[in-house]
């Protein structure tokens, strides 16, 4: 349920229930290294793996515009939570503002307890785990999961944990995101969807940039 006029910023859950969420807040700034950090919160607090932060703007050669954009899944166990979108300064100081003519924008969708996995993960198949920036690729460990029909997948958070298995054809909905911080300059990580070990053609994230100046080290 929701208010347009009475605390507008919460939308409330009324279900316990696996929810999808999408942001998308384009943006203006008027200073050099600024950067936005959108926060998926529910009931105050922020959702895991709920922050997004590509919206790197340089202020240099007309680069004065950017987007942050989040899309993932909420899960609550318990009824009537409050969700909301925080944003924030995640860089140098200066003014922001929402894009001229335009609004951000934001959708929620209760999901079915069926034909759905969902899963989170912070390490992948490589040494160190934890470093997102490998120089070959290397596949995320989905070492989480939250819900899964098992009459369609089959994943093993133990035993390649990277892999999920799916038992039928057709065509499925694919959403990801993630966040992360770097202490060097110009670090741009990939993010490419297989399938067989081959890559899924347009299913790649290249939105990451980490500048490493005026405190710019997220993404």
């Amino acid at each position: 349920s929701h208010n347009n006029s009475a605390s507008s910023q919460n939308i409330t859950l009324q279900n316990a229930s696996l929810y999808y969420v999408s942001v998308n807040v384009p943006i203006e700034g008027d200073a050099s290294n600024q950067s936005v950090g959108v926060h998926i919160m529910l009931d105050g607090n922020e959702v895991l793996g709920g922050g997004a932060r590509q919206g790197y703007i340089s202020n240099q050669s007309g680069h004065s515009s950017a987007s942050v954009h989040w899309s993932g899944f909420v899960y609550t166990t318990s009824t009537n939570r409050s969700l909301s979108i925080e944003v924030g300064q995640d860089a140098a100081a200066g003014t922001v503002t929402v894009l001229s003519g335009q609004k951000a924008s934001m959708f929620a969708q209760k999901l079915q307890t069926t034909s759905i996995f969902a899963a989170r993960g912070s390490t992948i198949n490589a040494t160190p785990s934890t470093d997102w920036n490998p120089s070959a690729t290397s596949s995320v460990k989905w070492t989480d999961r939250v819900q899964t029909d098992t009459s369609l997948f089959t994943h093993s958070t133990t035993s390649n944990a990277h892999q999920i298995t799916i038992a039928s054809a057709g065509n499925y909905v694919l959403s990801y995101t993630d966040s992360i911080s770097a202490s060097t300059a110009y670090v741009s990580p990939i993010v490419q969807v297989y399938k067989n070990d081959q890559p899924v053609a347009g299913a790649i994230g290249s939105t990451h940039y980490i500048r490493n100046a005026g405190s710019h080290s997220k993404s």
